[in-house]
């Protein structure tokens, strides 16, 4: 998986392939594009991998509250009526 700080970079797939190394924690070269989320293109991330792989039950990726870094989001799971927050591990 992509280090989270490119995902709401200008320049990912724009000149920049970006790094899957997760020790990294900042670039000199990164440029923000404030209209992205992170958490809205970890999502898109998530589904897009797993229904490479035939995965079509996905609504609960919509439950991902938070990237936890190291390839791990946080999934808010409803469990007896409440909701809980979860750590997982990512799939990509």
């Amino acid at each position: 998986m992509l280090n989270t700080m490119c995902l709401n970079c200008k320049k990912l797939n724009n000149g920049c392939k970006g790094t899957k190394n997760q020790l990294w924690s900042g670039c000199i070269y990164k440029e923000v594009d404030g209209s992205i989320k992170v958490i809205d293109k970890v999502k898109e991330l998530v589904k897009t991998d797993l229904s490479q792989y035939g995965y079509t039950d996905l609504d609960w990726v919509n439950d991902i509250v938070a990237v936890a870094g190291g390839g791990k989001v946080v999934i808010k799971e409803k469990i007896s009526g409440e909701y809980t927050e979860k750590l997982t591990e990512m799939y990509l």
